[in-house]
């Protein structure tokens, strides 16, 4: 079973992991300047959002144990088929990304397609070897890249320039609440806790780990577009296809330390190897869970192909961005609008199965 603290640090990487793709230059693109407190916005919203929902939720039933008990097995698979979808598109467009990258920095020379199966049979794996394993690993590893990203901030002072914050505002208050609302997405994967609540030792702790990992994930984003905004003047800024990566670029110490976009790449590729595995195990266990299939390490393997098969087509890396850009801005809507009809579910059932036993 899953702790507190493992749970949390899943979240942090699922949700921080698209910091280090293409999702910076779309909040700059929007807020130029302001990108930083755009984030900040969404992470408020986020938080409200998610604090509603639980409030409303009602008993320790994750969303597909909800659907079950308020609809039947008929409403319980269509939930699941959401859910999957969601999981799918969000997978689909950050492994999209993320196999591009790898491609064009790491393996120059390798062919993509292979890039791409070795990286699923590595995911594979890690799903493979359950959620328990996957928390356990991340709680091991994310201290260690907390620590690697915290030193590259701290490498990049030098090239800070705070007149790159002018205007504060970037290009407008408009900008910032009202195109940059659709930013919350960035949040979206938050919908993994409320599915692995079922995993917990104690569930009733679930649902402060959703918080927290909100809260987290959003100051390391604030803080990465912040350094970001300093660096790179608007709107030179939104030429990078990979912000943080350029930026890992920069730093230089003398002769003797020139490279460390080598250790950020270790540290992003190990990142993005637990990103797809627990994605992997968690659109298994929707499938087992929404369909009642005893088994969920069965699936893995044809979910493996079913997921990474769209990875694969050869399509150019600026038509990947714009299917990013759709889900930046949607994602949220529903994942956030089916957390909340479930929580609005949990809590109709529960208040019924109160007044039977107040009859009784």
């Amino acid at each position: 079973m899953l702790k507190k603290r493992e749970l949390t640090v899943i979240a942090i990487n699922i949700i921080f992991v698209k910091m280090l793709l293409s999702f910076p230059r779309s909040v700059v693109e929007n807020s130029a300047n302001a990108a930083w407190l755009q984030i900040i916005y969404n992470a408020i919203i986020a938080v409200l959002f998610y604090y509603v929902i639980m409030k409303i939720h009602s008993g320790n039933r994750n969303i597909i144990e909800t659907a079950s008990a308020a609809g039947g097995k008929y409403l319980r698979i269509a939930v699941s088929l959401l859910i999957l979808i969601i999981l799918l598109f969000n997978f689909i467009n950050v492994m999209r990304g993320c196999s591009e990258i790898i491609k064009a920095v790491l393996l120059k020379d390798t062919n993509d397609r292979l890039v791409t199966i070795i990286f699923a049979a590595t995911a594979a794996f890690g799903a493979y070897m359950g959620i328990e394993a996957l928390g356990r690993v991340h709680f091991l590893f994310m201290p260690i890249g907390a620590t690697v990203m915290l030193g590259f901030l701290l490498l990049l002072i030098p090239y800070y320039h705070l007149e790159n914050a002018a205007p504060i505002f970037g290009n407008g208050i408009d900008s910032i609440l009202g195109t940059g609302f659709g930013s919350v997405s960035l949040f979206s994967d938050i919908i993994i806790v409320n599915l692995l609540i079922s995993n917990m030792e104690n569930t009733g702790e679930a649902k402060q780990c959703g918080i927290k990992a909100i809260i987290i994930s959003g100051i390391l984003s604030v803080i990465i577009m912040a350094a970001f905004c300093l660096t790179y003047p608007y709107p030179a800024s939104v030429n990078f296809i990979n912000p943080v990566y350029e930026m890992a670029r920069m730093v230089h110490l003398s002769g003797f330390f020139s490279r460390f976009e080598s250790f950020f790449e270790f540290i992003w590729t190990i990142m993005m190897f637990l990103y797809a595995s627990v994605y992997l195990y968690a659109m298994c266990f929707t499938i087992s869970s929404g369909f009642r299939l005893k088994y969920t390490r069965p699936l893995i393997l044809p979910v493996t192909l079913i997921s990474f098969a769209p990875v694969m087509l050869p399509t150019a890396y600026i038509r990947i961005f714009n299917i990013d850009e759709f889900s930046d801005s949607y994602s949220w809507v529903f994942a956030f609008g089916i957390m909340l009809v479930c929580a609005l579910l949990s809590h109709k059932t529960g208040k019924s199965c109160k007044e039977k036993e107040g009859i009784k």
